[in-house]
């Protein structure tokens, strides 16, 4: 099993390395950190090396995070992409 990794630069902005899967999810849950709640940010994709639909559950949990203030997905890389349009959740997000 590969290792998932959660950053905070503490300025709204989140980056998630490594595999985001069945396996790896419950580890990206326990490192969120306790203050995104209501707060507006961003959550950088690019170094994710996998995911599956307990990732896309993990970006569905950050939008509810982030709530009205809204959060934003960049750098989504293909493989989640194609999960996210093949659930329809395109505009929710931003996909």
């Amino acid at each position: 099993m590969s290792e998932a990794r959660l950053e905070h630069d503490g300025a709204g902005r989140l980056s998630v390395s490594g595999p985001m899967d069945f396996d790896t999810v419950p580890a990206l849950y326990a490192a969120l950190p306790a203050d995104l709640r209501g707060r507006a940010f961003d959550v950088d994709l690019s170094a994710v090396t996998r995911a599956d639909t307990a990732g896309m559950g993990f970006l569905l949990e950050l939008l509810r995070l982030g709530g009205e203030r809204g959060v934003r997905f960049v750098n989504i890389p293909d493989q989640l992409r194609a999960i996210i349009r093949v659930n329809g959740l395109e505009e929710s997000i931003g996909a």
